[in-house]
This record gives C-alpha cells, structure tokens and sequence, in this order.
C-alpha cells in the first residue's frame, strides 16, 4: 500500500511539473514584453498557489474513492465519486480563470498563439491525467 501511495505521489509530482514547466515558457512562446512577462508570473503563482491546495483535495479524495472500490462499498463510492467529480469541475474552473486573466494582457497577436497553447495543452492531458481505477 506504501508502494501505490509514493508511486502516485511520484507520478502527480511529475504531472504537476511538467504543467509548470510548460507554463513557464508561456512568456517566451508568445515573446511577451518585461512588463507582460511581470503580470503573467504574477498571475501564474496566485492560481498555482490556489490549484495546488485544490489538487490536495483531490487527490485525498481520490485515495478515498479506491478504497471504497477496494470493499466494494457502492453508497461510499457513489458519494466518492461525486465529490472527486466537484473537485475536478473547481480545478478546471481555476484553470479557466487564470487563462482568462491571462488573456486580458495580451496582444490579439498574442491570444491567437495562446489559443493554439491551449489546445496543445488539452489535446496532450487526455489519457495522462485520467483517473485511473487501481
């Protein structure tokens, strides 16, 4: 059981870094002015601050949800389901939020390149960061 924990653990943390990793480029993709780069970091570190204590939850709640699947426990795993559910609809409204905020310093040049980044970034989550049954 140690073993699952601190291999999922492993697997978040590197989920979440690469996350991080690629929304760190984000100034230099769209060659973004010091003062754009400024409020785009700013921005960044208030949502990832809100994202991380979310994904906390999540994943707690997720860890819930497999041990009610273990016994087989359907009223728990109803009740797990929806409130892993919740969590996932918050987290991708705070990421909505901070794309939103985002857009509002940027060129129309700009928006359009940060369109398509999106679109990478959805298109590449998929399978990577379904939950999986365990």
């Amino acid at each position: 059981m140690k073993i699952k924990t601190f291999l999922l653990t492993l697997f978040t943390l590197f989920l979440f870094s690469n996350i991080v990793h690629a929304d760190a480029r984000l100034e230099k993709k769209l060659n973004m002015d010091v003062d754009q780069a400024r409020q785009t970091q700013q921005i960044q570190k208030r949502y990832r601050q809100q994202f991380s204590k979310k994904c906390g939850e999540l994943h707690r709640e997720n860890r819930k949800l497999r041990r009610a699947r273990n016994a087989n426990d359907s009223g728990l795993i109803t009740k797990q389901e929806a409130i892993v559910a919740k969590l996932q609809g918050e987290l991708e409204q705070i990421r909505l939020k901070e794309d939103d905020e985002i857009r509002l310093i940027l060129t129309p040049e700009q928006k359009e390149q940060f369109e398509e980044i999106i679109q990478q970034r959805q298109d590449s989550a998929g399978s990577s960061r379904d939950v999986k049954d365990y």
